[in-house]
């Protein structure tokens, strides 16, 4: 059985319409670095505001999604290792370089 990962579970979450910090992140989904999970699902297409705020003498950052991709990105491809597209893609250059000779 596959599990939700931290990006799935956050960008669920700012589509129900709530914003987000980093101390919420950490109870909710246990997110040690919600700011990089942030800059996840800004690659993946999602443009998410923030709005940093300044209390007591701390600064943190308020996160709010206005608007999401307009072609689904979850789940992240699988059934490929790493090694296998490495070595496709070595593959493919050294017999491009071939070619040229």
């Amino acid at each position: 059985m596959r599990t939700e990962t931290q990006n799935q579970m956050i960008a669920r979450y700012l589509e129900s319409g709530k914003t987000l910090t980093q101390l919420q992140a950490l109870d909710l989904f246990r997110c040690i670095r919600l700011p990089s999970r942030i800059n996840d699902l800004r690659n993946r297409g999602y443009i998410i505001k923030t709005t940093m705020v300044y209390k007591d003498g701390v600064k943190y950052g308020i996160y709010s999604l206005i608007s999401k991709p307009k072609q689904p990105v979850f789940p992240p491809m699988r059934g490929v290792c790493r090694r296998e597209k490495k070595e496709g893609l070595w593959r493919r250059l050294y017999n491009k370089l071939l070619i040229r000779k």
